[in-house]
């Protein structure tokens, strides 16, 4: 269903962001 397509285009988003963040910003 597209529904599920962007569900998973979205989870791909998020964790990419989430990436970028743990790269940007050091703990």
């Amino acid at each position: 269903m597209h529904i599920h397509t962007e569900f998973k285009s979205f989870c791909t988003f998020f964790h990419l962001n989430v990436f970028i963040y743990k790269i940007t910003v050091p703990s």
